[in-house]
């Protein structure tokens, strides 16, 4: 995923591009008629583009020229497909657009949008069309994909432009206009100077207020942490995160560039790039059967799981769990949070997983999430909440241990870090959770007191694999 791709002449065959192709057609279609004179000279001109441009697609796409569109395009033009597949929605940039996200980013300008819309649509000419057509389908796409919001911003800056410009044009007029002077006792009132510089003075009150202060957005953004340096946390943390900088300089100093190192796809680039080891999936998500690999080894048992991770010759595993101040799952951007996503995913390739021989047939999961939480735990992994007083809150004895979900490899993993964290800074124990083929190499976090972060402690795990001969 970090090579640049080289584009081969197949790729102007794609999907993604023919549709430019016919679009050019209808230009030229377009620029015939206006040069042809006679009505029936048009309309052979027409059939016989139409005839070329269909009887090239069909021709191209029975030799197999034309590829299929990707799956990550179709869910943009329909994203109910996306529930189809769990690695695509598990991603949060796939996700689609809420209301609060789009106000968030587009703020009172949406409903200059709107107007904007409004006052195209009352003079429908090509440039207005045009515009109209680039506005809806730019939307369209930014609320079927949060990822596309910023494809959107040209059409909303043109439109919510229009608004702002249509509605200050009545008002700007009046301001222009002399002051008239009745001489008639009983005459007619009309809308004075004053009240235009009003209505002038509120719009840009209104403006001023949602992109100026309390401090422009753009000065928010630009002071807001990068994802390293806020450790993937789901919360702004006061202070820089060390934790994954920590790790990432463990394996650039102490492993090879060979060295493979099985993790969730999530931190794939940091540590390719960062931390110089080899992974087996990154944010690209291209190798959809590898991550499903991925995703068994960590809700699988052990033994389970080595078979997995000696196809691929790893030599370590690496979990980042959240908790808070008491040593409990916190929720905040760890692996404690995206547990389900592993099962899910790893449970759309339950046939192959099966007949390859990882697992039998009755301990397999699906990509069901409700069967999913019935197996790993409903309440977190690892613990079932059954609610006997129907009461809607958890009450004493209402937590239940999921022995499935504390067999999987990664909530091991994850207790046992945690365990060695309340060693550290609680004077706890040793870790109670025994590992198999699993050995302690590195866990970045031990030090954190459980005061910084916003009491959030992020702990970055790295186990080596322990082959047994």
């Amino acid at each position: 995923a970090i090579n640049v791709p080289k584009l081969s002449p197949a790729y102007l065959l794609t999907s993604a591009i023919m549709p430019v192709a016919v679009v050019f057609g209808l230009l030229c279609l377009a620029e015939i008629s206006r040069n042809i004179t006679t009505i029936r000279g048009k309309a052979i001109a027409a059939a016989a583009l139409i005839l070329v441009l269909v009887g090239s697609f069909t021709a191209l796409s029975i030799m197999g020229y034309i590829q299929g569109i990707a799956g990550k395009f179709i869910s943009v033009i329909n994203p109910f497909t996306r529930e189809a597949s769990p690695l695509i929605e598990s991603v949060a940039e796939h996700r689609v657009s809420a209301w609060g996200s789009l106000y968030y980013d587009l703020g009172i300008g949406i409903l200059f949008f709107a107007v904007g819309l409004f006052f195209m649509f009352r003079s429908p000419n090509n440039r207005n069309i045009f515009i109209i057509i680039l506005g809806l389908t730019s939307l369209y796409f930014a609320c079927s994909m949060v990822r596309l919001l910023i494809l959107f911003a040209p059409a909303f800056s043109l439109l919510a432009a229009v608004g702002i410009n249509g509605l200050l044009k009545p008002f700007v007029a009046l301001l222009k206009e002399p002051p008239k002077i009745s001489k008639r006792k009983y005459a007619m009132g009309y809308v004075g100077r004053e009240f235009s510089g009003v209505a002038i003075f509120l719009i840009f009150m209104i403006l001023m207020t949602s992109y100026a202060f309390p401090m422009p957005k753009v000065y928010r953004q630009a002071y807001a942490p990068t994802t390293i340096s806020g450790g993937s946390l789901s919360l702004v943390p006061e202070t820089p995160v060390q934790e994954w900088v920590n790790m990432l300089k463990w394996t650039r100093e102490n492993l090879a560039a060979t060295t493979v190192v099985c993790s969730w796809w999530d931190y794939g680039y940091w540590l390719t790039i960062l931390g110089n080891v080899t992974t087996l999936a990154d944010n690209a998500t291209i190798n959809s059967t590898q991550i499903e690999n991925i995703g068994f080894t960590f809700m699988s048992n052990e033994t389970q799981a080595l078979r997995m991770l000696k196809l691929y010759n790893a030599e370590y595993i690496l979990v980042f769990v959240t908790i808070d101040y008491n040593g409990n799952f916190a929720n905040a951007g760890g692996d404690e949070g995206k547990w389900t996503w592993m099962a899910r995913i790893s449970g759309k390739a339950h046939d192959r997983l099966v007949s390859q021989g990882f697992i039998s047939e009755e301990e397999m999961w699906t990509d069901d999430f409700e069967k999913v939480r019935e197996l790993f735990g409903n309440y977190t992994l690892g613990t079932h909440w059954v609610d006997n007083d129907k009461d809607g809150q958890i009450d004493n004895n209402e937590l239940i241990s999921a022995s499935r979900g504390q067999s999987s490899t990664i909530y091991k993993l994850m207790t046992y870090a945690v365990e060695r964290w309340k060693q550290e800074q609680r004077g706890g124990v040793p870790p109670t959770t025994k590992l198999l083929y699993f050995e302690e190499a590195y866990i970045a976090g031990l030090d954190n007191d459980g005061y910084k972060y916003g009491g959030i402690v992020p702990l970055v795990c790295l186990y080596k694999i322990n082959y047994p001969s």
